[in-house]
């Protein structure tokens, strides 16, 4: 019973160790991306349109465009959100392995703390005693005694 209560003392604090070390990830990831959008950033672009017959100039918004700064910086970006994305991955797979093994110790632990008989657990009635009789006499089928 001990190995299982240690073993599930450490499992349980492996788990919190592999949800920090995940979280922390995470945050890197998100971090990591919302510098990538700023490093690809959008710009408004603008057309000036100007009238011949007045001579007035207008700015008209044609939309959205990329805007790429500086594209090593960019490469280095994509290829540093790849590693936290598979290092993510990787450190999810772990915690639901430890997850899974800590339910299986505390399932275990169950058992052992339960006794030899557990509730569900079926017994052989051909190794049971045979009910003892009491009372001197055995009774007829309209319930009176007969010795």
């Amino acid at each position: 019973m001990r190995r299982y209560i240690d073993e599930r003392d450490r499992l349980e604090k492996e788990r919190e160790e592999v949800r920090s070390s995940l979280a922390n990830l995470k945050k890197e990831k998100r971090e990591t991306k919302e510098e990538l959008s700023t490093c690809q950033g959008t710009a408004c672009c603008f057309i000036t349109v100007t009238c011949h017959c007045c001579e007035v100039s207008v700015k008209v918004l044609t939309g959205s465009c990329l805007v790429s700064s500086d594209p090593k910086r960019q490469a280095t970006l994509e290829a540093s959100l790849k590693q936290k994305e598979e290092a993510c991955r990787e450190a999810e797979h772990r915690r639901v392995e430890v997850e899974l093994r800590l339910v299986e110790v505390k399932e275990s632990l169950k058992k052992v703390e339960s006794g030899p008989f557990t509730l569900g657990t079926t017994l052989d009635s051909s190794l049971q005693d045979p009910p003892m009789v009491s009372g001197v006499g055995t009774r007829n089928r309209n319930g009176s005694v007969k010795d």
